[in-house]
Formats: C-alpha cells, structure tokens, sequence
C-alpha cells in the first residue's frame, strides 16, 4: 500500500488560543459558522474529498468460471460415468494414451445405463469437435502444412520448459488460450526465420509497415478471412508480426 504524505496545517484546536482568538477576531467574510477558520474549513474539505475518492467497499462474489454450455450427451454422459464410479478425466487419458477404451471401461459404463454405442457416439462426436477446433487453430498460421513447420521449429529451438508451457495451453481445452500460444509461437518462429518465402507465391513483397500493438490486433487480423485466402496479406500479417515487440 503506497503510504499518503500528510501537509500538516497550522493548529487550529484548543491548543493554540492564540490563532483562534486571532481569527475570531478577524474572521473573513462569508466563513460558515461551523468554521473557525479559513484553515479549518480547507482541512474539513481535504478529510471530505479523501473520503469520497476512497473505494465503496462492495460485498464480494465469488468469481464463476465461464464455462462452454455442455449439451444434452455430455451431461447425461458425465452423470453416468460419475454413478459409474469412473470420471471423464480419468477416461479421457485413457482414451488419448491407447486410441480406445478399455473393455471394463466399457462395462462400468453399461452397468450404469450406457450402451457401448452410446459411449462410441459420444467419441466420435468429441473427436469431430476437436478435429474442428484443430482446424481452426491451425489456419492462424497458414494450415496444417505451416503449423507442421513451426512446432518442428519449435521442438529444436525452444527450451524444455518453454515447450512444456507451449504444450500445456494447447492441451487446455480453452481456445482463446490455445489461440494466444499458437499466435504467440509464431511470433517467435516469424521473428527467428522471416517471413515464409511461400507465402509470397511470386508477388511482389509487402511494404515495409510497423508492428502490432496487442495481441488482439493480431488476431483480428488472423481472423480476418483474407488471412486463410490471400498469400499476400498473409505475408503481411507475417512482417507485422516480425516487427512487433510482444
């Protein structure tokens, strides 16, 4: 807390008569009478104004996570992996580390109410959700064939620990942030290797412009249709983000 610096004001209490009897002898015209001085009345006001600069104090809520509505499967499918006596955490590792469920995982969840084909849509679903968002995220930086590029760039250049940080935001399920850690490793691979000759297709080069100010601009421009169809402003998103400091 940043301490205040008090101007301390001549005394005007009982302990200096002599001011007081001074200033009631010569009190200036249109002084409120609940002020025996000019000096009084400024403090009074000071002691006012620091109050009401203060904060009101507001009851505190608990902050609520903004979480994406789950639809009608995925709730009917926690419920019954949770009275299953399994969680979807512990199943979705399994599933990520084998390619599949195991059979007894299987079993539990038909001994709860659902089916192994229920459980196999319920996959498929969430693997065509996230092939969606794959895609999405990966036409920031120019498709599949690019972001293949730059995390092959990433696993010879960044740090172990940087790596591991990369990888914990892509593997959040929180796209902004995914989206943040993908936009911000191409930065870095952009500002390491330049702009990729590819992106060119044989036009003419883009001028010479100044860089981002914000993450949000960069990705206003990444969201901009252009981005996934046009090679040129690709190229100039590219030498934008070469030039910012980050």
């Amino acid at each position: 807390m940043v301490e205040q610096v008090v101007v301390q004001s001549d005394e005007t209490t009982s302990e200096a008569p002599a001011v007081e009897e001074q200033v009631e002898s010569s009190r200036p015209e249109g002084l409120p009478e609940k002020f025996e001085s000019i000096e009084a009345m400024a403090k009074s006001y000071a002691e006012l104004e620091s109050k009401l600069g203060q904060p009101k104090e507001e009851p505190k809520e608990e902050a609520k996570a903004e979480e994406q509505p789950k639809s009608d499967l995925e709730i009917k499918a926690d419920e019954a992996v949770e009275s299953a006596g399994l969680d979807m955490d512990s199943l979705s590792a399994e599933y990520a580390e084998s390619g599949q469920l195991a059979d007894e995982s299987y079993e539990r969840l038909e001994k709860a109410g659902i089916s192994r084909d229920i459980v196999d849509q319920f996959i498929a679903g969430q693997e065509a959700r996230a092939l969606q968002q794959g895609t999405e995220v990966k036409g920031l930086v120019g498709g599949e064939e690019a972001y293949v590029e730059m995390t092959q760039w990433a696993g010879q250049n960044l740090t172990e620990a940087e790596q591991t940080a990369y990888n914990n935001a892509v593997n959040s399920g929180d796209m902004e942030t995914i989206k943040l850690a993908v936009t911000g490793l191409q930065a870095r691979y952009t500002a390491a290797n330049g702009t990729d000759p590819k992106l060119l297709s044989g036009k003419a080069a883009p001028t010479s412009q100044g860089g981002y100010e914000s993450w949000a601009q960069v990705q206003a421009d990444m969201g901009d249709p252009r981005y996934a169809k046009d090679p040129a402003f690709q190229a100039e998103v590219q030498e934008k983000l070469a030039n910012s400091n980050l």
